[in-house]
């Protein structure tokens, strides 16, 4: 059953790792197969790694959207510069 992302209930541990994990200098692909891991949700699940995203680090979604075309791909780098600064 998909669930609407208003009704979406956060798992706030799920942001409580990502906050750690960015802290401890995560690359974007680390905290993306984290969302993943954590929800079981199948690669890739753009949609609620971007709201993940953009709940943790407080990040407007403008700023996310470059990184629906990247999650899934094997442009670590290109991630990295988007989410990096941003956060």
């Amino acid at each position: 059953m998909v669930q609407r992302l208003e009704q979406l209930e956060w798992h706030e541990d799920l942001i409580h790792d990502l906050r750690n994990r960015a802290t401890r200098g995560a690359r974007a692909k680390e905290l993306v197969d984290s969302i993943h891991a954590h929800l079981s949700y199948p690669k890739p699940a753009i949609i609620p790694v971007l709201a993940y995203l953009t709940r943790a680090f407080c990040i407007p979604l403008r700023a996310a959207l470059p990184l629906r075309e990247l999650i899934g791909t094997d442009h670590d780098a290109e991630m990295d510069a988007v989410l990096l600064p941003a956060i």
